[in-house]
């Protein structure tokens, strides 16, 4: 408090650039992102959604994830690039392909035998189990 008759509050560090002092309150009232008793503590957006740690105001995310608030799960591999990542962490295979990262051939489009056969290859199963 300050004044002549210590009527005045006094913000801590002037609430950091962040926020305005609440004489009425006795605080600091923080702007959208901001918090602590001066305001000086930046937060992440969606408190980095539960998947990282909020260091300065960004996110850094856990292992297997991304998004400036750590919101979209990685597919495994980037699904081979074979598939499209959904933002839930499940890989979308092309047409030809299977497995949880789309390493899985379903077709003989891509095994020739090396040019000595035909591929003969059971639906459901993966490349490993095609046969010449």
């Amino acid at each position: 408090y300050e004044g002549a008759n210590c009527e005045d509050f006094v913000c801590i560090n002037e609430c950091s650039g962040h926020g305005s002092c609440s004489q009425a309150l006795g605080r600091c009232e923080c702007s959208p992102w901001f918090t602590g008793e001066d305001c000086g503590t930046p937060l992440c957006p969606s408190n980095c959604s539960g998947h990282g740690s909020c260091v300065n105001g960004e996110c850094i995310c856990d292992s297997g994830w991304s998004a400036s608030d750590c919101s979209s799960h990685l597919c495994p591999q980037a699904c081979s690039l074979r598939g499209t990542c959904q933002s839930d962490g499940v890989c979308i295979c092309q047409t030809g392909f299977s497995g949880d990262a789309c390493q899985l051939s379903t077709t003989c489009e891509v095994y020739d035998c090396s040019g000595h056969g035909t591929c003969r290859f059971d639906s459901g199963q993966s490349l490993r189990n095609a046969s010449c």
